[in-house]
């Protein structure tokens, strides 16, 4: 089975994966052919467990690229048009609800 990270071990797919774990408990205890051929498997498992994360970032609430949206949803995944518009109304109304709050609401 592969990732992102490496492309695995030839014939080997998810069921036979989760066998071999069973079998030998831990990718550390694989045979060695086996290990050998997933690569780097240490620095995918660290990069899993150690995921970099950051808060240098900010949150900007702006208007949805609705032309944008139905390119995507329908157009590239056969999404309903009037599935689609619907929750473009719904977003739209959410908009005008966050908007006409007074800072007494929040109180």
């Amino acid at each position: 089975v592969g990732t992102d990270f490496n492309e695995g071990v030839r014939g080997i797919g998810p069921k036979r994966a989760l066998k071999l774990i069973k079998l030998y408990g831990s990718l550390d205890r694989l045979p060695r052919r086996l290990r050998e051929g997933l690569g780097n498997y240490e620095e995918v498992r660290r990069i899993f467990l150690e995921p970099r994360v950051t808060d240098a970032y900010e949150l900007e609430m702006r208007p949805v690229d609705e032309e944008g949206l139905y390119k995507l949803l329908c157009d590239e995944h056969d999404f309903s048009e009037e599935r689609v518009a619907l929750l473009v109304e719904r977003m739209r109304r959410v908009r005008r609800e966050l908007r006409q709050r007074s800072l007494a609401e929040w109180l």
